[in-house]
C-alpha cells in the first residue's frame, strides 16, 4: 500500500509540474489558511465515531485556468485532525479492559488537486464548486488513553523508534464563493474530506479514518 501511494503521490505532484509548465502564463498563485472539524472511525463497533476535533489547515496553492469557467487548484498544506472516543470497552494496546477517554491527534503534509467550477451563473452569483483527490501523508501523532501516551513503545533500554503511521487516500467536495477586492482575489471554501479507508502502518491506531470538514480562506496573488 506504501508503494501505491507512494506511486499515487509521485503522479499527482508530476502532474502538478507539468500542468503549471505548459500553462505558465495563465498560472497565480496565493496561499489559504482556516479551520478543520474531523472526526475518526476504523471498523468494529466501538469506533464507529468519535466526537469532533478541531484543527487547522494552512498552505500556498496554485491556479491554472482551464477555461472561464474552469480553473485547477494544486495545493501543498499542513493540516491537523483527530478526535475523542469515550467509554471504550477496549485498548488499542491490549493493555487495559477498559479506556474511559482515548484521544488521537494527526499532523498531515497534504497535496491536494482540486478543481473549481463556477459555472454559467458566476456572472450573477459567485459560487463555484470544488472537487478533486488528494494523499495527506502523517508527519505526526499522538494517542493518548486515560492520560497515557501509546504513540511510542518503551523497552527497558529506552523508547523504540516511532513507527510510521502511513499516509490516506482522500476525495474532497465542497463549495465557495469569490469576491475580488483592490484586485486581489478572495475566496470562502467549504469541503468535506472523504477519506478512504485510512493509512497504513506499524503505529497504533493507524487503520483510522480521519474524515471532516475544512473551511478556509484563500488569497490569490
Amino acid at each position: 500500500m506504501t508503494k501505491i501511494a507512494t506511486t499515487i503521490g509521485s503522479f499527482m505532484v508530476l502532474a502538478l509540474i507539468t500542468t503549471v509548465a505548459t500553462a505558465a502564463p495563465q498560472v497565480r498563485f496565493g496561499i489559504k489558511a482556516g479551520a478543520t472539524v474531523s472526526h475518526m472511525h476504523a471498523d468494529g463497533t466501538f469506533y464507529e465515531s468519535s466526537e469532533a476535533a478541531t484543527g487547522i489547515v494552512a498552505g500556498p496553492f496554485a491556479e491554472v485556468a482551464l477555461s472561464p469557467a474552469m480553473t485547477f487548484q494544486p495545493a501543498l498544506v499542513y493540516a491537523r485532525r483527530g478526535a475523542t472516543f469515550r467509554k471504550v470497552p477496549d485498548s488499542l494496546t491490549g493493555t487495559l479492559v477498559e479506556v474511559d477517554r482515548l484521544d488521537m491527534r494527526r499532523d498531515y503534509l497534504e497535496a491536494q488537486a482540486l478543481f473549481r467550477y463556477g459555472g454559467p451563473w458566476r456572472s450573477r452569483l459567485p459560487v463555484f464548486l470544488v472537487a478533486g483527490p488528494a494523499v495527506g501523508w502523517v508527519l505526526d501523532y499522538e494517542i493518548v488513553e486515560d492520560g497515557w501516551d501509546i504513540s511510542q513503545l518503551y523497552t527497558e533500554d529506552g523508547t523504540l523508534p516511532r513507527p510510521s503511521a502511513g499516509y490516506d487516500l482522500a476525495l474532497v467536495l465542497g463549495a465557495g464563493i469569490a469576491h475580488t477586492q483592490w484586485g486581489r482575489q478572495c475566496t470562502l471554501d467549504v469541503v468535506y474530506r472523504m477519506a478512504s479507508e485510512g493509512p497504513r502502518g506499524k503505529a497504533p491506531g493507524s487503520g483510522f479514518v480521519a474524515e471532516g470538514v475544512n473551511v478556509t480562506l484563500g488569497l490569490r496573488f
